[in-house]
């Protein structure tokens, strides 16, 4: 289960604090239930089929100065009445502090200490929910009407902490959220925790001496009573001198009696002292009245006590005192099991069900070690092991499990998971197999999706009647077989597969590979490259090479040419029917983005972008929807502080910026041109929306800026692609924009 272990103790903690997740009954819950509505404490089955409800909170904090927070400035972050640690603070002019929490926390932030604080500026956000726009610290910049949805919970900008004084509260909050929970599902991955009445929410301590060192004679005993109710055990010192200890746990405002039971003339001899477990007294209690006595307890740690006397019986049944139970828990509950599938060979979780194959045994496991285990189908008793060996016919069946602890605390709530015995099928075979030579040493095979698969194995064969052998997999509808040999016909078949197992094999499909690696790199001698199909440009047998390819609509729109796998940083320029240079793009990935009419003919000319020297490889596609999903690094806003990133060689990263329609905005960097220490990059703009680059990858060492101005209608996100000027340069880089 995704993040259960945490899940759990937030779970634990919530129960002990007071509150509960749903409203119940016998401790099973109605599905599906959404929370946050709160009732008493009772049992609970909960299944998880979504992400965790933990929730993360961002806290964003900036120095104008870029120096960090002065004076040891810092925010103290207060969840449900207990601080954070460590505290958070600004690290340079910008960084970031993370913490969990759940539905229904508290809150709140205070400042510490701090000088310079005009300088300081935060603001408190979920992660996922971020501010849209961006917060700015900067108050011209920035206000709450910008934040429409009031997803910033807290903020400060710069120039309003002046006055702010150490321990100041800043604000507080209260965690929305929900939870979805539901009595019975199944789905991948999907575990099931029995969730009991928490007991024992305090442990009680009684500490027992004799001052003969033979234990309380004539079975002397203390009879506990809990609300009304005596536990089946008394508390006793069998043998010896002591301490002895006996613990039991109640839960917060239970009232509970002592009562002396049995003993007889030798009263005298015993004596106890009781106590909360994790607060001992200290000095610790001692039972000759000449060595302790409540001064020594100022702080009242000794609930009730008897010490040692010289004579006399306390009289069977004298209750010897009571408290009602306060403060806070201390004690950790159990760990409640989860019901997993253990192997998951030829299982499918699907449609919250678990699916198993007639006649097939499947091992059913409880995580954890407990006492003892019963398993029931149906209703009844049928294991009493650890785990639980499934075999039945077609049907379907309800199993239930109930562990007990060491201490005998069952967990004993129903936990049904629904299990259908239903031999699931192999996938169709795929259908509409089409195979295309791409170059002179590669081939792409497409097929159309089937239903039910997990993906696809593509088989290749020198003959129609030979061996065809597995060359690869795909999850997708396609595959690119590249080191063929030139001119050379070779033959596919593909098949599917699930958890089951892999298919039939698709009907044999054939094509020979172009005749000559060098026969297109020319635009006289372009081949011809289709919608959907992808192409290996092979670029590595001389250097500095281009290969020429030749595209046509079919209908009127946009397309989208982009490149993929690129083994270094790839170039494509647009060239019209008479040979003058159109539109280009370079990077990685780079994308090309043109109008066409119906009928339209345009060449494409693909080479690697850097120096005379080097070669290199890619897959080119073209398409007539975006395809091109861009990897965000950071997020900054125009005229605010610029991002400092760290780039690794050949890497390429986009930082998000917004942009509006009629402005001009200038571009600018730091890099090796005009900074000790940073890399040698180059900058380029694309709009995010359209995946069109609106201005190609320049060095422009000479100032290390460039200038856009947004056209009319062309508002939104636009995203500054930073990579090193060549695929060896990295390190640190520093990009910014502001209104030109």
């Amino acid at each position: 289960m995704r993040n259960l272990a945490k899940f759990l103790g937030f779970i634990a903690i919530m129960a002990i604090i007071g509150f509960s997740l749903i409203s119940c009954k016998d401790g099973v819950t109605d599905a599906p239930v959404t929370i946050p509505d709160m009732c008493s404490d009772c049992g609970k089955v909960i299944c998880e089929c979504i992400d965790s409800p933990i929730i993360e909170v961002t806290v964003e904090m900036w120095d104008s100065y870029g120096d960090d927070w002065d004076g040891n400035g810092a925010l103290r972050i207060n969840v449900n009445g207990t601080n954070l640690s460590p505290y958070a603070k600004a690290s340079g002019s910008k960084s970031y502090y993370y913490f969990d929490v759940l539905p229904c926390d508290e809150v709140s932030f205070f400042w510490i200490e701090g000088s310079n604080q005009s300088e300081n500026a935060f603001a408190v956000y979920y992660n996922n929910e971020q501010p849209d726009p961006p917060f700015n610290p900067n108050s011209s910049e920035w206000s709450p009407a910008n934040d429409p949805n009031g997803r910033v919970l807290l903020y400060r900008q710069y120039n309003t902490m002046d006055n702010v004084s150490n321990g100041t509260l800043l604000g507080s909050f209260t965690v929305t959220g929900s939870i979805i929970l539901c009595n019975d599902c199944w789905q991948n991955p999907c575990e099931c925790s029995y969730i009991p009445p928490i007991t024992g929410e305090k442990e009680i301590t009684i500490a027992m001496w004799d001052s003969s060192n033979d234990g309380w004679d004539t079975d002397a005993a203390l009879r506990i009573n809990i609300n009304g109710a005596n536990l089946s055990q008394n508390a006793r010192l069998n043998s010896g001198g002591g301490p002895g200890y006996y613990t039991f746990n109640v839960n917060l405002n239970d009232v509970v009696n002592f009562y002396w039971v049995n003993g007889g003339q030798y009263d005298y001899e015993c004596a106890f002292a009781i106590y909360y477990s994790d607060n001992p007294p200290n000095p610790s209690f001692n039972p000759n009245s000449s060595s302790w006595s409540p001064a020594n307890d100022p702080n009242g740690k000794v609930l009730i006590y008897k010490q040692f006397s010289n004579s006399g019986s306390v009289g069977n049944g004298t209750q010897l005192g009571s408290l009602t139970v306060s403060g806070n828990s201390n004690v950790t509950p159990t760990v409640e099991f989860e019901i997993t599938l253990a192997a998951m060979s030829e299982w499918e979780l699907t449609d919250q069900t678990a699916y198993v194959a007639t006649n097939t045994n499947r091992i059913f496991t409880v995580n954890g070690t407990y006492s003892t285990y019963r398993w029931y189908l149906d209703g009844a008793l049928i294991n009493s092991s650890s785990s639980y060996t499934f075999n039945k016919p077609n049907g379907v069946y309800q199993l239930m499990i109930v562990v007990t602890n060491s201490t005998g605390d069952s967990r004993s709530g129903r936990c049904w998971v629904t299990v259908s015995a239903t031999p699931l099928a192999y996938p169709n075979t795929p259908s509409s197999v089409t195979a295309t030579a791409t170059s002179s040493n590669s081939i792409t095979v497409s097929w159309n999706s089937v239903s039910g698969a997990t993906g696809y194995k593509i088989y290749r064969s020198s003959s129609s009647s030979g061996t065809f052998t597995e060359v690869g997999t795909s999850t997708t509808t396609s595959y690119i077989n590249t080191g063929l040999a030139a001119s050379t016909t070779y033959y596919y078949r593909v098949a599917a597969y699930n958890n089951i197992g892999t298919g039939s094999q698709s009907s044999v499909v054939n094509v020979a590979t172009l005749s000559n690696v060098s026969n297109n790199t020319t635009q006289a001698n372009a081949s011809n490259i289709q919608l959907n199909i992808p192409v290996h440009v092979d670029l590595t047998t001389s250097s500095k090479m281009s290969r020429w390819y030749i595209f046509t609509a079919s209908t009127s729109g946009i397309y989208y040419f982009s490149t993929s796998n690129e083994s270094n940083n790839a170039f494509l320029t647009f060239v019209s029917s008479s040979g003058t240079d159109g539109t280009y793009n370079d990077g990685r990935p780079a994308i090309l983005t043109r109008t066409f009419t119906a009928g339209e003919t345009i060449y494409i000319r693909a080479e690697m972008l850097w120096s005379s020297s080097e070669t290199g490889s890619f897959t080119l596609t073209v398409t007539n929807s975006i395809i091109t999903t861009y990897p965000i690094t950071s997020t900054i806003t125009v005229g605010g502080l610029m991002y400092t990133g760290t780039l690794g060689a050949g890497q390429t990263q986009y930082i998000r910026v917004s942009l509006n329609a009629g402005s001009t905005y200038r571009i600018r960097w730091n890099d090796s041109d005009n900074t000790t220490g940073y890399a040698d990059i180059m900058v380029g703009l694309i709009n995010e929306s359209t995946s069109t680059t609106v201005q190609a990858m320049t060095d422009n060492s000479s100032s290390n800026n460039f200038t856009y101005t947004v056209p009319s209608g062309a508002s939104g996100n636009y995203l500054i692609a930073v990579q090193g000027y060549n695929t060896s340069n990295s390190g640190t880089y520093a990009v910014g924009c502001a209104i030109n």
